[in-house]
């Protein structure tokens, strides 16, 4: 249905007043992918994310649209749909009429509009609420008629700013793999904003990490997870632990420390907390030399360790038994 875009941004520089929301930002979105913009509040993710769409005006750099420079487009015709967090729902018109909004400004014929649009809600499992209004939807069916309306006009981008953040739990994840699943089938490029880390881990192509208005990282989520480039993307996606060891400090995902039963040659430690989370048990324990770290394992029924515990501790600093080893003497 789409056709395949690619979305640049080159050297694009924003402030407002004294404040610098985007500096030097470059990012190139592939055609056809998922990209998501990870960060903290401030970092200028939506700010890059409006800059895409018209809605803000870059102080420098330009945004392509394949090799068309649009930073001087208007929004209305950068062919950009976009999500926002609050729907943004129109509460005096129907399902239907909200999806064929977009459709209608374009001035496409009502049977036409009517037939795609339908064909969106069908996909987006919402066809047989086609005459409810959104005061009579949930939240996570209102998230999904703003999804069709956006991807009903065929946009070249679709934009996404934390459009899952005032969903509960259990439906964020659900229409997260929604999302994802129908912007693969339809080869829509598109952004997705969060600082959400599990979210952008789990529904992205790659990621981009930012932070004061500059990238990070870029990469697949799993090299972001397990490669990070700087100690801001350590510590910023994921749980992460700082182990001295000798003269040296490690960065340490509470999954690589592993517990066992005391022994008298062992690195000993207690048991602060023990925390049961279904398939996982979260530790907090405290070395013997005052260190505290956060340790992550899969449950095994009988095997759990309970708060007062004396365990020994060992770092797996790669995934291959062999590297498991207590502390002394390693060098990470």
């Amino acid at each position: 249905m789409n056709r395949l875009t690619e979305l640049s941004f080159e050297s694009i520089t924003k402030s407002f007043g004294a404040t610098v929301a985007l500096s030097n930002f470059e990012l190139v979105v592939r055609p056809g992918e998922l990209m998501t913009l990870l960060g903290p509040s401030g970092c200028g993710k939506t700010t890059a994310l409006r800059i895409a769409a018209g809605f803000e005006r870059p102080d420098s750099g330009k945004v392509l649209v394949g090799d068309v420079d649009i930073t001087a487009r208007p929004a209305h015709l950068r062919r950009m749909g976009m999500v926002f967090q609050s729907y943004s729902l129109f509460p005096h018109l129907s399902v239907i009429d909200n999806v064929t909004f977009g459709l209608k400004m374009q001035r496409v014929k009502r049977d036409v509009s009517r037939t795609r649009a339908m064909t969106m809600l069908e996909l987006v499992k919402l066809d047989g609420l086609t005459a409810r209004y959104p005061h009579q939807l949930s939240g996570g069916q209102q998230q999904r008629v703003a999804l069709a309306r956006a991807l009903t006009i065929e946009p070249d981008v679709l934009l996404l700013d934390e459009p899952l953040s005032a969903l509960d739990a259990k439906v964020r994840t659900e229409v997260r793999d929604e999302i994802r699943s129908l912007t693969t089938r339809l080869g829509t490029t598109t952004i997705f904003v969060t600082h959400d880390q599990e979210e952008a881990l789990g529904i992205s192509d790659r990621v981009c990490v930012m932070n004061d208005g500059v990238v990070e990282q870029v990469g697949v989520p799993m090299a972001i997870y397990d490669s990070p480039a700087s100690d801001f993307v350590a510590t910023f996606v994921g749980e992460m632990n700082r182990l001295r060891l000798a003269n040296l400090e490690t960065l340490v995902r509470p999954e690589q420390v592993v517990l066992g039963p005391a022994t008298s040659s062992g690195t000993g430690a207690t048991v602060q907390s023990a925390t049961f989370h279904g398939s996982i048990m979260r530790y907090i324990v405290q070395l013997d030399d005052g260190q505290i770290l956060k340790a992550i394992a899969a449950h095994v029924p009988g095997t759990a360790f309970t708060a007062g515990t004396r365990v020994d501790v060992s770092v797996n600093f790669e995934s291959t038994t062999e590297s498991k080893s207590t502390f002394g003497g390693v060098t990470p």
